[in-house]
């Protein structure tokens, strides 16, 4: 029963995420980059804090082949729903877990570094799965640098919607309402360079791209009234 409970539960985020795709107004800035990642062979990894799926899936199931797409979710007691509406929206699971100290964790990770030398596209809340809420693990920069990826940082921005009380306060924002969204200018991690310098570059990056969606977002407000 509880596998259908969860089966059910990822139908529904899917089903959302549709209605969200079809309904919301988008403006966003740095569009240009995620053109440039689509048509670079070069392994490339979107990254968001997490809380914002919602609020980056209308415009990602819009503008990408999310077949082309590998998303990281947690190997826990949610992957079941995750990897459901993961499935649903067209892209590819990857049920991977820093905690895991089993053989087939450093695999998952293995494969996932593989499948983006080989063309696909990731996409990671570097904060997840539970927090804190913007402070990245070591994993996602550990995995961009095996894989000599660049990372696309992502951000969006609605006052139109319900934020879940929780870590990452999930927005999940009202069908038809409009979205600011910006895409900062990607950038690699070397593999030999320092970690710590790493991690505050994603923190800075991402949370720019969040503050930065705000204020396109306030700005066109002001602009409408």
């Amino acid at each position: 029963m509880m596998r259908l409970i969860r089966s059910v539960e990822g139908w529904a985020l899917a089903l959302y995420a549709r209605i969200l795709q079809r309904t919301v107004q988008i403006t966003v800035a740095g569009s240009r980059y995620i053109e440039d990642m689509v048509r670079d062979d070069r392994p490339s990894v979107m990254a968001a804090w997490h809380g914002q799926g919602h609020l980056l899936l209308p415009y990602l199931m819009r503008v990408l082949d999310l077949g082309r797409v590998s998303v990281i979710v947690t190997d826990d007691d949610r992957t079941q729903v995750l990897s459901v509406m993961v499935r649903m929206i067209g892209s590819k699971p990857l049920a991977i877990s820093g905690a895991d100290k089993s053989v087939a964790g450093p695999m998952r990770m293995l494969g996932f570094v593989r499948e983006l030398r080989n063309g696909r596209l990731g996409y990671v809340h570097p904060d997840g799965p539970d927090g804190p809420a913007r402070v990245p693990k070591e994993g996602v920069v550990f995995l961009a640098a095996l894989a000599g990826a660049r990372i696309f940082p992502l951000g969006a921005y609605t006052t139109s919607g319900y934020r879940l009380r929780r870590w990452d306060r999930y927005s999940l924002p009202l069908p038809f309402c409009r979205i600011a969204l910006v895409v900062r200018a990607p950038f690699v991690v070397p593999k030999d360079g320092d970690r710590s310098e790493a991690l505050d570059l994603v923190t800075r990056e991402l949370s720019l791209a969040v503050d930065q969606a705000e204020a396109l977002y306030r700005d066109e407000s002001k602009a409408s009234m």
